[in-house]
């Protein structure tokens, strides 16, 4: 998944979606930032971490029924090109397998998970 900025047209959601926050994010002075992502995935009912296979997923509930994944490795964003390289080598190690319809399916949900901590300045960020 190769992203060419400027060309919308053919962007996935995913870039898209990159290109607007961190444009959001560098159009605020005044609040600092700090952001994580993880990528996992859910294939024949089972919890995977995408970026470090070998990881052991659990999702666990609070008592107030918020629901939340452990286990995952977080990885540290601070541009467009760090959430792309994330994704690129997630989709490297996502499961796929063959079906009716198509030699190569992903036969899976995958999630890519964003962590933004926003700190210092007005409370309120406008769209």
């Amino acid at each position: 998944s190769k992203h060419e900025p400027g060309k919308p047209d053919i962007d996935g959601v995913m870039p898209r979606a990159f290109t607007h926050l961190f444009e959001k994010i560098s159009a605020d002075s005044e609040h600092d930032y700090q952001m994580s992502a993880q990528y996992v995935q859910i294939y024949l009912e089972g919890l995977y971490d995408l970026l470090r296979p070998e990881s052991d997923l659990a999702l666990r509930e609070e008592p107030g029924g918020q629901v939340y994944l452990t286990g995952a490795d977080s990885r540290p964003v601070a541009s467009m090109q760090d959430c792309m390289a994330i994704l690129d080598e997630g989709l490297s190690n996502r499961a796929t397998s063959k079906t009716l319809m198509n030699a190569e399916s992903s036969r899976s949900h995958a999630m890519f998970i964003l962590t933004l901590v926003r700190s210092g300045g007005p409370s309120m960020m406008t769209n």
